[in-house]
């Protein structure tokens, strides 16, 4: 379930640290090592009538984006934009919150909250790089992540919002968007697939960015990643653990823990623990150092 703050309404010692973070330095950050594929449980696969996560396709009153990042190091490095537009024909308060990644704890309370009338038909758009209250993600001012709750001032009194965002890289020719997810509905998912690329055109590979409800620390595995070739053929599991809800993984840098030499061509599981809640699931593919395109994951168990 999304925190809101009242007043907004494993089988191997081989492992990879990013984020500056391991279990024997008492920083936050990510784990990964190699594990075990998780069992499955077939008689919760997504069936029909099943509400599952949805980028949401029509007006609500109240929305996420799962995953933003700011560079600061530079004027031209990475950055995300959000819009917001009021469908209707009389002005609206808008509610957005913002959730720096910082070391999980419970409630979670937004880092910012901004609060605005939205003339009827009229779109608000927000550079988050232009938001100085946004700081000190995981101990870096430079780069910060986390995650934007979008709400209509009074939420439940209508549906009348609709909302995107993008990620734009200047200096590398990178950007990718989507619409924002629907939280109106069960907005995340135990286990998901999508698909990787590692080679050919796509020179800059496959980002993973995975957003945790609740994530476990450094004891218990928050998720595990199942790979496979384009065959079907299983190349190996890597677990990942992490202190923080949103993880952006280099898909190359998880190739290179399994056995043997992977396929740079396959599809990836990816299933929460129990305790997570789920997550949601996304990937960015980057080619020849100009092209980028964003694909969400696909919902396979609720």
């Amino acid at each position: 379930m999304i925190r809101r703050a009242a007043a907004v309404c494993a089988s191997s010692v081989l492992f990879l640290v990013l984020l500056a973070g391991a279990p024997a330095g008492a920083a936050d950050g990510v784990v990964l090592q190699l594990g075990e594929r998780p069992p499955e449980n077939p008689a919760s696969v997504t069936g029909g009538g099943s509400v599952v996560p949805r980028f949401s396709d029509r007006p609500r009153d109240q929305f996420m984006v799962p995953m933003f990042k700011i560079n600061r190091t530079s004027a031209t490095a990475e950055t995300t934009l959000i819009a917001v537009r009021n469908v209707s024909g009389q002005a609206h308060d808008v509610v957005i919150s913002y959730f720096v990644d910082h070391v999980f704890s419970a409630p979670v309370l937004p880092d910012h909250v901004e609060t605005f009338s939205l003339a009827a038909e009229a779109t608000r758009t927000i550079n988050l790089r232009d938001r100085p209250q946004l700081t000190g993600g995981q101990g870096n001012d430079a780069i910060i992540r986390g995650w934007v709750l979008v709400q209509h001032g009074d939420v439940g009194t209508g549906d009348v919002l609709s909302a995107d965002y993008f990620r734009v890289d200047d200096a590398q020719n990178f950007a990718t968007g989507e619409r924002m997810v629907d939280v109106d509905a069960s907005y995340t998912c135990t286990v998901w697939d999508l698909r990787y690329v590692a080679g050919g055109a796509f020179s800059g590979g496959t980002r993973l960015e995975v957003f945790i409800d609740t994530p476990l620390g450094f004891a218990t595995p928050s998720f595990a990643v199942n790979f496979f070739d384009e065959p079907g053929n299983p190349l190996g599991t890597v677990t990942v653990s992490t202190t923080l809800q949103v993880v952006e993984l280099n898909v190359a840098q998880l190739l290179d823990l399994l056995p043997g030499s992977p396929s740079p061509f396959g599809a990836m599981e990816i299933f929460f623990q129990p305790g997570t809640n789920g997550g949601l699931v996304r990937a960015s593919y980057r080619a020849q150092g100009q092209f980028s395109v964003g694909l969400d994951g696909t919902c396979v168990m609720i």
